[in-house]
């Protein structure tokens, strides 16, 4: 499903809020992409056109609000979404390759929340996912990286295949 719409009305989220994009509250049917819901974007409708791929969906329907600030590039198939009661925040001048997930849920220690954060001039490599984490400023994250739970200082590097939870490097992924 694509386009740019309200959320559904669900028993977790019964208000319906449509995306604003560039300062205007935006709906396009038409849009390529899907963002729906309470959806914060810096980038205008036109310059959304321009950095973002296809099939990328930006979903505040469960968790919210999202708040982005400019994306720079945004390629095909990445996903954004979180669970209920948390959310998403991303600085601005960000870079998300083919196939990334970035997501926001429940810490599982304490079932609480847990916003994801991600800062401004950040680069997130295909194929990578980011759950329940913050990333600092100027972050290169590189292919098939998946991090959870964790903070990531500003200018750190992310070496391709790592798995970080809890603040811990676990080794590579196999893939």
């Amino acid at each position: 499903m694509n386009g740019i719409s309200l959320n559904p009305i669900s028993s977790f989220n019964p208000t319906q809020v449509a995306p604003t994009i560039g300062g205007v509250t935006e709906a396009d049917v038409a849009f390529r992409n899907r963002i729906i819901g309470n959806v914060t974007l810096g980038n205008t409708l036109a310059q959304l056109e321009l950095v973002m791929g296809v099939k990328d969906s930006i979903r505040a329907d469960e968790g919210t609000p999202f708040a982005f600030g400019t994306i720079r590039s945004m390629a095909d198939r990445v996903t954004v979404h979180a669970l209920v009661g948390s959310g998403v925040v991303a600085g601005n001048n960000n870079t998300f390759g083919t196939n990334v997930l970035i997501h926001g849920g429940a810490d599982t220690g304490n079932n609480n929340a847990v916003q994801i954060t991600l800062g401004s001039n950040i680069t997130v490599g295909d194929d990578s996912v980011i759950f329940r984490s913050n990333i600092g400023d100027g972050v290169v994250i590189g292919k098939k990286v998946y991090i959870d739970n964790s903070q990531i200082a500003a200018s750190s590097i992310i070496a391709d295949k790592s798995i970080i939870i809890n603040n811990q490097f676990l080794g590579f992924v196999e893939w």
